[in-house]
């Protein structure tokens, strides 16, 4: 991943563009990687926040789902 930041990097910076790039692993705990161009986080600042908000939401059901899976199929093996 770290070169296609810097690829994002170069991209934002050759164009001026507003660019966003953003990557979970569904398997894994920690949090999403992103890139914002800095001139997306200059003139959309708020709506960036509320998409990483909205990624993380996505991240807690998706582990929370998960968890609820784990505890159902372990209760499943004690009653049986």
């Amino acid at each position: 991943l770290a070169d296609l930041v810097l690829q994002c990097e170069d991209l934002a910076t050759e164009t001026s563009c507003w660019l966003s790039f953003s990557a979970q692993h569904i398997n894994t705990n920690e949090g999403f990687f992103h890139y914002t161009s800095p001139r997306l986080l200059r003139d959309g600042k708020k709506d960036m926040e509320d998409i990483a908000s909205n990624l993380n939401l996505m991240k807690g059901r998706q582990n929370d789902a998960l968890a609820l899976t784990k505890q159902l199929a372990t209760t499943t093996q004690e009653l049986e």
